[in-house]
């Protein structure tokens, strides 16, 4: 088994079959993951433990800066190819559409908001944005901003202006050797500058629950993280060559494409437990029901990693409802967990 690093608390999940994965986005609501690989020329798909392999795009024009829209469950990418374009389709490869077709250089960093896919361009430092669905309404967001290799669209409602009025959407991207915040259409939130340092950044990712913001080095192939305050700074790999991350917000795991061994790995962040619903006192127990099973991906003998919340998750799995009680009070748009966590309905298991 090839490793992209070495640790007790990760594990290589895919490394036959797989050639040289980049970009990767996570689906954590049904259970997938979707990649790029380049010698192909294609966009994949697996579940997050690994299995259910197969290619869903075929002729991506090389696609990069892949993500993944968790309302309307489809994929968007910049292609590498001559004209460069902003594509989509769905979660199965099929209905697939051009977005942008013209007057893009280099598009190479993707994300999402709302109704607008953003996508900073490697050659003019320009940021833009058009609708996701009909491809209207294109418009500049910021220019001047060369060599930007990861973008990252975020809604965090606990960013707050002086006001009281949140500032709804920021932007955190990076290059090269350095991070930042841009705040677009907005007049009451400032830009403000990420004081978190880095050398040859290659991808990043956040965690809007424990504020941690993740991030590769090209130059020394490590992946680190820190808050985003700049504090607590930590090395959580350094060997293989890391090409992009994702964060499962729900099962609290990190995934990264290794480009070097040709796998896809997963570290354990947060271990989840999952609840047994106890029936009686005889000792015999009753499993969740679900509506497909959880993963136990065998990343610890000691532990099973969930998809999602099986405690507190607003519908009562066990026969006594003793898995909803005493549960946190989230948002109404929102399901707890036991944890105390709140995540967005749209990640609620199917």
């Amino acid at each position: 088994m090839v490793r992209c690093g070495g640790s007790s608390h990760r594990r290589v999940l895919l490394w036959k079959e797989v050639e040289e994965p980049r970009s990767l986005v996570l689906e954590p609501r049904r259970g997938y993951m979707y990649w790029t690989e380049s010698p192909s020329d294609s966009i994949r798909r697996a579940t997050m433990d690994g299995s259910e392999l197969q290619t869903i795009v075929a002729g991506a024009n090389y696609a990069a800066g892949l993500t993944f829209d968790q309302e309307t469950s489809r994929l968007y990418w910049a292609t590498q190819s001559r004209p460069a374009k902003i594509e989509s389709a769905d979660c199965d490869g099929k209905k697939r559409q051009i977005l942008v077709g013209s007057d893009t250089d280099e598009p190479y960093a993707v994300s999402l908001y709302q109704d607008y896919v953003y996508w900073s361009d490697w050659n003019t430092g320009d940021i833009e944005r058009v609708h996701k669905t009909t491809g209207e309404n294109r418009s500049l967001v910021h220019s001047g901003m060369t060599y930007i290799t990861s973008l990252l669209v975020c809604n965090d409602k606990r960013q707050l202006a002086k006001n009281g009025v949140s500032c709804m959407n920021y932007i955190i991207f990076s290059q090269r050797n350095s991070f930042g915040q841009l705040l677009p259409n907005t007049t009451d939130c400032p830009n403000v500058p990420l004081p978190v340092s880095g050398k040859n950044i290659r991808a990043v990712d956040y965690d809007p629950i424990s504020h941690y913001i993740y991030w590769i080095e090209d130059r020394s192939h490590s992946i680190k993280r820190s808050l985003a305050n700049g504090t607590k700074v930590s090395l959580l790999a350094n060997s293989g060559q890391p090409f992009d991350i994702a964060i499962d917000i729900i099962g609290r795991l990190l995934f990264w494409t290794c480009s070097y061994s040709n796998s896809i790995n997963v570290t354990i962040r947060t271990i989840v437990f999952l609840k047994r619903c106890r029936v009686n006192d005889t000792g015999d127990s009753e499993k969740p029901s679900k509506t497909r099973p959880e993963w136990n991906g065998s990343l610890s003998t000691e532990s099973v990693v969930p998809w999602s919340c099986i405690v507190c998750r607003s519908s009562k799995d066990c026969l006594d409802k003793s898995d909803e009680v005493g549960c946190p009070t989230c948002r109404v748009d929102q399901f707890s967990c036991q944890s105390g966590e709140c995540f967005d309905k749209l990640l609620k298991p199917l």
